[in-house]
């Protein structure tokens, strides 16, 4: 009977790591969505409503960073690629069923295109009037009477919207708010530096290509299932596959076809109900994602997440680099709570500085929430199978996804500042910092380790 218990025991134990190691490829098959990495939809809306802070504390200011909503794809070719190589395929008669079905999608798709390229969809800006919406919920001391509030965007349109939106809800709730907004180059430096001399010279070239030399060992070690599944989607789209690998070559046209069905949902017309939602349900005359399986996506998805990484994560293989690309945000955030906690108390109907919301992009949000080590976001990993066990890219920047830091105050004298950190709405640790209280630190325990963490570069 022991002997059973024991091999039970072990048995149990060693399953463990596997499934733990399983995580992301379990939530891909029970949300396929999940996949798309940087096109995943909003999840902030379903977040649990915080921890109270600690009695007589009061919240009175916001500061934030967010993504822009879901928008279009970027590049031109990203749809008029693949409906070239589609319609060349038909052109010479190789064309199944299935594939004159989805050569329609993409010119559909492609059709609604034209002139929107890079824009915030519909889906978008419900997404930040949502935010602007619990915002207001969740915290109206610190949105009430005639709060003074500082947005600021990068002069891209879909970021402009974006803050338009989250704003034009907490006008609605409170007309009398003072909301100040500016999208201007002059804030480029902080609010979107991936362009700065500062950033390129983070990560040297020889620092990447040994980030990507891990991809490639990772690439080799599952390349049957690369070409298992190429001949899979070929086969679906293909009357004679050795023709068309001729005119298309389906690795790449494989990779066009994962962006386009991640990026479907992003728009109301793809989707059931057409508004924004965690769990899209997608209408099937718009939905590539049948051509794919859940294993093969979560393959795709490992390299897209290791790719994410080794940019803009602590990887120790690139020097840990892309994290730091953000230090001007975050010592951005560090100087505005200062100078506003250098004010003295606000009475509830005066004018006060109520909130700092910044507007801009994921190449921002991954990083900055990487700095401040937000939950496991500064792990350091050595490989894509190691990193995906502690740090999956669907659970930082989504479409919308946002960092909030809320600051409270006690009427008691000699009482410190507590903060407590949101990511997509959702409560989160502060690197290793002990809480003062649940779900809130000390704001001085948290401004001392980050600013200890910019010291170093």
């Amino acid at each position: 009977m022991r002997r059973k218990a024991l091999l039970l025991t072990l048995a149990v134990l060693t399953a463990l790591p596997l499934t733990h190691a399983q995580k992301a490829l379990n939530d891909i098959r029970r949300d396929i969505t999940l996949s798309a990495s940087n096109y995943v939809c909003y999840r902030g809306s379903e977040a649990p409503a915080p921890t109270p802070a600690p009695k007589g504390y009061k919240p009175f200011y916001i500061s934030t960073y967010a993504r822009h909503g879901s928008r279009w794809l970027i590049a031109p070719n990203d749809y008029a690629s693949p409906s070239r190589k589609m319609h060349r395929a038909d052109s010479l008669g190789l064309l199944t069923a299935k594939g004159r079905q989805v050569m329609h999608i993409i010119d559909n798709i492609k059709a609604r295109s034209e002139g929107r390229l890079g824009e915030l969809t519909d889906i978008g800006a419900e997404q930040h009037r949502g935010i602007g919406q619990r915002l207001m919920q969740r915290w109206p001391e610190v949105f009430s009477g005639k709060a003074f509030i500082e947005a600021r965007s990068t002069p891209v349109i879909r970021c402009i919207f974006s803050m338009e939106n989250e704003l034009w809800s907490l006008k609605q709730a409170n007309p009398a708010l003072d909301v100040r907004t500016d999208a201007s180059e002059a804030d480029w430096w902080y609010l979107n530096c991936q362009g700065s001399k500062a950033r390129r010279t983070l990560m040297t070239n020889e620092q990447y290509q040994a980030g990507m030399a891990v991809l490639d060992k990772f690439t080799k070690a599952h390349q049957s299932e690369y070409d298992a599944m190429d001949q899979r989607l070929a086969r679906q789209l293909f009357t004679d596959v050795e023709k068309a690998s001729e005119v298309v070559k389906v690795a790449d046209l494989r990779d066009q076809l994962f962006s386009l069905a991640n990026n479907m949902q992003s728009h109301s017309f793809t989707i059931e109900g057409g508004h924004a939602t965690a769990y899209p349900v997608f209408k099937a005359d718009w939905n590539l994602y049948p051509l794919f399986t859940a294993d093969e996506l979560h393959l795709l998805w490992q390299r897209d997440n290791w790719l994410w990484y080794i940019n803009y994560g602590h990887a120790p293989v690139t020097g840990e680099g892309g994290a730091f690309s953000q230090t001007n945000l975050l010592r951005d955030f560090i100087a505005a709570a200062d100078s506003c906690l250098a004010m003295p108390p606000a009475k509830a109907k005066t004018r006060h500085h109520a909130a700092t919301l910044r507007f801009g992009h994921e190449t921002c949000v991954l990083p900055l929430t990487c700095l401040m080590e937000l939950g496991n976001a500064g792990y350091r990993a050595t490989d894509p199978d190691d990193l995906e066990q502690h740090w999956r890219n669907y659970e930082i920047f989504t479409m919308a996804s946002n960092v909030q830091l809320i600051f409270f105050r006690s009427p008691k004298a000699g009482a410190p500042i507590l903060v407590k950190a949101l990511l997509n709405e959702a409560e989160i640790s502060i690197g290793p910092l002990k809480p003062y209280s649940p779900g809130c630190y000390l704001w001085s325990d948290v401004k001392a380790f980050w600013t200890a963490k910019l010291a170093g570069k």
